[in-house]
């Protein structure tokens, strides 16, 4: 760890996965609408939660994507209105509702992974497939030393 008097913001860990973050957000929101998907990133982000976790409750994946219970709402109210997402009341509690991606949505999902996995190619442009193994690694770690997830 560095000394505090060493410490650069710009340089920093946090600092640097925050603009990195935001520059491939602000590549999807862009390349989606220009490749005919109708999306901003994180409606993305959402749907394919809901499509890799079918059944899950908006409260769920809200929990899971670090959205708060409005913001996850509004959005998959849009979802559901555009034909992507259903909801479906939950039979052990009726307040809650579990999302699912119909068939309109697997193939908007299909579609938009191919633009994000261009935008991603770009991005790992010359870094081999060890380098951005070992990224992925610490980020995961730093992540664990932040929150107690556990990866394998």
């Amino acid at each position: 760890m560095k000394r505090h008097d060493e410490y650069s913001f710009e340089r920093s860990l946090g600092r640097m996965t925050t603009v990195l973050s935001r520059a491939i957000l602000s590549n999807i929101s862009r390349e989606l609408p220009l490749g005919g998907v109708k999306l901003s990133s994180e409606e993305w982000v959402v749907l394919i939660y809901v499509g890799n976790h079918e059944g899950r409750t908006q409260c769920d994946l809200a929990a899971m994507i670090f959205k708060d219970r409005p913001a996850m709402s509004r959005m998959t109210d849009k979802l559901a209105r555009m034909g992507l997402v259903r909801r479906k009341k939950d039979g052990e509690d009726s307040r809650a509702r579990r999302l699912f991606i119909t068939p309109r949505g697997r193939e908007t999902m299909r579609r938009a992974s191919e633009i994000v996995y261009g935008i991603l190619a770009v991005a790992e442009a010359g870094i081999s497939e060890e380098e951005l193994l070992v990224c992925k690694k610490v980020l995961h770690k730093v992540h664990a030393n932040l929150t107690g997830a556990k990866y394998e």
